[in-house]
């Protein structure tokens, strides 16, 4: 279509085809170009570093190391507030949802509320 750089109003009156076509091409050369500026600017940077006497590793402060492990968050140990009669084993802090425990009585008895299972401690 195009031989040489189209006027504006060239591409005005361009087909729809025609401007496809022409996109296409345009498409492909600037890939083609891109892939040569990444060369030339690779060469540069390797040259450049080499002449100053640095890794590139060096330069771009890339480490070789691994990341260090995230440091894991220190838990506070949260207090008892409420305590299962039946089994002071079983208890709660009060955060979250209740326990199965505590909510098939509070379920099962409509007087019953979380300040009978208060724990002494809690207080």
């Amino acid at each position: 279509m195009f031989n040489r750089k189209p006027k504006p109003e060239e591409l005005q009156k361009a087909t729809f085809d025609e401007l496809l076509e022409l996109k296409v091409k345009v498409d492909d050369l600037l890939r083609s170009r891109q892939g040569e500026e990444i060369y030339t600017l690779r060469n540069k940077v390797t040259a450049a570093s080499s002449a100053l006497g640095i890794s590139l590793t060096e330069l771009f402060g890339l480490s070789k190391k691994p990341d260090p492990e995230p440091k894991e968050r220190k838990r506070r140990e949260v207090k008892v507030k409420y305590r299962n009669p039946d089994n002071p084993e079983e208890t709660w802090s009060g955060r979250g949802r209740p326990p199965q425990w505590m909510q098939a009585k509070l379920d099962g008895n409509a007087e019953l509320t979380k300040e009978h299972f208060q724990s002494p401690e809690a207080a």
